[in-house]
């Protein structure tokens, strides 16, 4: 069934299809109050999995993101507003594996900094 949250003024918040327990289902719309897309997150059962992407207010790619059983799993890719990758993080079970920087230009970042589980 279809499931929608909204803003107290009225504008769509969430929208997705939910199970019978009232629980996430699908892909699920997340939107700022001005009705621009933000977020759409894929779940089973109420919980995250496969793709998360998430949006700028302009339309385009900010980050994406795996999900397995609830948990980051796989590459969770940042993007520089121009499309080009400027990080990437990879997962297993929500555990950091290793992660990459990239300058604007494209090129790696090598200057050695490290992000931690808490800055993504």
């Amino acid at each position: 069934m279809k499931k929608t949250e909204r803003y107290p003024a009225g504008a769509v918040r969430l929208e997705g299809e939910a199970d019978a327990d009232g629980g996430w289902d699908g892909i699920v719309s997340h939107y700022l109050e001005t009705g621009v897309l933000r977020k759409q997150t894929c779940y089973r059962a109420g919980v995250k999995c496969g793709r998360e992407q998430v949006f700028r207010a302009d339309g385009t790619l900010e980050q994406e993101i795996f999900y397995r059983d609830g948990l980051p799993s796989g590459a969770a890719v940042f993007y520089y507003p121009d499309g080009k990758k400027q990080r990437e993080i990879f997962f297993e079970a929500g555990r950091i594996l290793s992660s990459a920087e990239y300058k604007p230009d494209g090129l790696p970042d090598t200057s050695g900094q490290h992000f931690k589980s808490a800055d993504i």
